[in-house]
């Protein structure tokens, strides 16, 4: 996953978040190409799991945030495209990587890439035309 600035929605703050994002499934994609049965690293699985976690649930509410203060219209199924994603990874618990490392790591990897992507080049969007770059939180 490479970030490019066609991804960009016009505000420093989500586009910095969005990079990051971005950032986070490439360690992820990196992790799937380089996993061997043989040599796999299960605790960077679970690293970088709670890493994307984490960083997801500060991306949404900074991104929330501002789209409450522009009023952005959609912003309540925005809301609960989040919760989809954040509902996904909570799914991810350490039993099941441990059981199938291999077949986790990719519909993991397949959802994450899939999701951001879709959500950054087509949900994001939406919110465009209401941004002001200067709405800062």
């Amino acid at each position: 996953m490479v970030w490019d600035e066609s991804l960009a929605v016009g505000n420093e703050i989500i586009d910095r978040q969005h990079q990051q994002l971005f950032d986070i499934a490439t360690q992820l994609e990196t992790l799937f190409e380089n996993y061997t049965e043989t040599d796999y690293d299960y605790d960077e699985i679970i690293h970088i799991l709670v890493k994307l976690h984490l960083y997801a649930l500060k991306h949404f509410e900074t991104e929330e945030e501002i789209l409450e203060r522009i009023k952005f219209p959609g912003l309540v199924n925005h809301k609960k495209d989040h919760q989809r994603f954040v509902s996904f990874l909570d799914r991810f618990k350490a039993e099941k990587i441990e059981a199938d490392q291999y077949q986790t790591l990719l519909d993991l990897l397949a959802f994450v890439v899939n999701w951001i992507m879709s959500h950054v080049k087509g949900t994001d969007s939406a919110y465009i035309p209401y941004l002001s770059t200067e709405v800062q939180v």
